[in-house]
């Protein structure tokens, strides 16, 4: 069996779903709020739901179809939410997806989720592109898009049926070229502290400063011996730390 990897940041651990998670995943998922901006979660959402879903990881991942995460918080060792990508080998690109527990909105926590398996997706599955979508009615998803460095695509037009009403789906997308990692420039004025700041492929812990002689609208971040620009908003603090624990060679 092969060992699924666990992400972790600053305030998360992703980690792998176990049937155990099945009633925490049921509680939040099936709250009529979540799956009414979602895609795939029906509603109601049972427990039996959520065991047979978690079943499928493992061989899902095995067969390299799929990796999936559960959010964890690392305060309460909580369960809030979880993120995953879809992907397909052949074209190297991935969908990712994900969603977060109501009373755990707001609060950047998916945001931070993203930026760690968008990493995850190009450091260490090397792929070539992430793509992601969610229903134009609700912005909230394009926003966290947006700050993890995806570029608008465009809209499809009545794209899906969710509860008897089409929906319009807007998709993102980011390339490998676009992403900024340790060492890339790319689009770094659009990631937040949580981005660009440790080395996948040799799982090393990397301590970040977040200089405040920079201007306001942009602070100056140094890691692994390079300099790169980031949007600061979300930085809780003057050092960030995040890193990766992966199965995957």
């Amino acid at each position: 069996m092969q060992e699924r990897p666990t992400l972790d940041t600053t305030r998360l651990v992703l980690q792998p779903l176990s049937v155990a998670d099945a009633p925490d995943v049921q509680r939040f998922a099936g709250a009529r709020q979540v799956a009414s901006t979602t895609l795939r979660i029906p509603h109601p959402y049972t427990t039996a739901m959520a065991e047979a879903w978690i079943s499928t990881h493992q061989e899902a991942y095995e067969r390299g179809e799929s990796v999936n995460f559960a959010i964890v918080r690392r305060l309460d060792q909580g369960l809030i939410g979880c993120i995953g990508l879809h992907l397909d080998p052949h074209h190297a690109h991935a969908e990712m997806g994900s969603w977060i527990g109501v009373p755990f909105w707001s609060h950047g926590y998916c945001t931070e989720a993203a930026h760690a398996v968008i990493q995850y997706g190009f450091e260490v599955l090397s792929l070539h592109r992430i793509h992601a979508s969610y229903m134009a009615r609700n912005p909230a998803s394009g926003r966290i898009m947006q700050k993890i460095g995806m570029t608008y695509e465009g809209c499809l037009r009545q794209h899906i049926q969710k509860w008897g009403v089409f929906e319009d789906i807007v998709v993102y997308g980011i390339l490998q070229s676009e992403y900024a990692g340790p060492h890339g420039a790319g689009r770094a004025r659009r990631y937040s502290w949580s981005q660009v700041v440790f080395s996948a492929r040799t799982s090393a812990l990397v301590n970040v400063r977040v200089s405040r002689s920079c201007s306001p609208r942009r602070a100056c971040i140094t890691a692994l011996g390079s300099s790169t620009w980031a949007n600061p908003r979300a930085c809780p603090s003057s050092w960030a730390r995040t890193r990766v624990r992966s199965g995957v060679s």
